[in-house]
């Protein structure tokens, strides 16, 4: 018979090894049986940080883990008139989910959730979304709009940088 807190816990140790490998400066912790991670992501242009947090609950892997935008709190659309955080429910341009009850952007990361994918992944997904993100203050096109415009190849082979 299995152990499914053994099970899990197991999961939540090779999910450490593989952050620590390829995100090292990854804070991680447990209340509970909830798993929690965070990034810290320093971009260029324009200059600043970005806070990117994976929560993993009691039936993770089997459910997809939740990612969200920690800091900056408050994400503004381009022209800095809206805020992205204040559009209702999940928006396909954008690729988001909503926002969690403290109004943190919830961004969307897969179409299909599988046990098997890993919360390095989500992450590799949420590093991609920030710099898409920063194209649309730029630019004004929304993310979907940039993510049609540039080879898949390119959308899945970005990296950020743990300080």
């Amino acid at each position: 018979m299995s152990d499914p807190i053994r099970e899990w816990r197991t999961r939540i140790s090779l999910e450490k090894e593989v952050l620590a490998i390829h995100l090292p400066g990854c804070e991680t912790w447990e209340r509970g049986q909830d798993f929690y991670v965070d990034y810290r992501m320093e971009t260029t242009e324009p200059r600043g940080v970005f806070q990117l947090r994976v929560h993993a609950s009691p039936q993770y892997p089997c459910a997809q883990p939740g990612l969200h935008i920690i800091s900056p709190k408050v994400l503004w659309l381009h022209g800095g008139k809206t805020q992205l955080n204040q559009l209702s429910g999940a928006t396909h341009a954008y690729h988001t989910a909503g926002t969690s009850p403290d109004g943190r952007v919830a961004i969307c990361h897969c179409r299909s959730w599988s046990a098997s994918d890993t919360i390095f992944e989500v992450f590799r997904k949420g590093i991609t979304w920030v710099r898409y993100y920063l194209k649309h203050l730029q630019t004004g096109k929304t993310i979907d709009e940039l993510l049609k415009l540039e080879p898949p190849e390119t959308q899945e082979t970005t990296r950020g940088t743990a300080t």
